[in-house]
């Protein structure tokens, strides 16, 4: 195959984990994105409407420098006392160096 010249394509996602094609109960899908933190565009997962929303919400804003979807696990001691681990949905990283772990859930599942 010849390499293109002039095309290049997104880079790929940087999740740990790529969520499923399919999915009866949810939107599944990627974007193309750029931010100040990419050093090109580069495709980001998401797994339901709301964490589409809440990357459409975080990409106009101007103090996000990168997103990361899927950040790798991050383990703790849980209530019972064993240890367990949680993948947060987005890791935001601001302007100012502030990184905020998010993890996306319908408020019926919150409560």
């Amino acid at each position: 195959m010849k390499k293109n010249l002039i095309y290049r394509g997104p880079e790929p996602s940087h999740a740990t984990r790529v969520p499923a094609r399919r999915s009866k109960g949810s939107l599944r899908g990627s974007m193309v994105a750029m931010l100040p933190g990419f050093r090109r565009p580069r495709l980001i997962h998401f797994e339901s409407a709301l964490e589409y929303a809440f990357l459409c919400l975080m990409l106009v804003r101007d103090d996000v420098h990168l997103i990361q979807e899927q950040p790798p696990a991050i383990s703790y001691v849980g209530s019972d006392g064993r240890p367990a681990r949680h993948i947060f949905d987005f890791l935001i990283t601001k302007t100012d160096g502030e990184r905020i772990a998010v993890a996306i859930k319908p408020m019926q599942r919150v409560m």
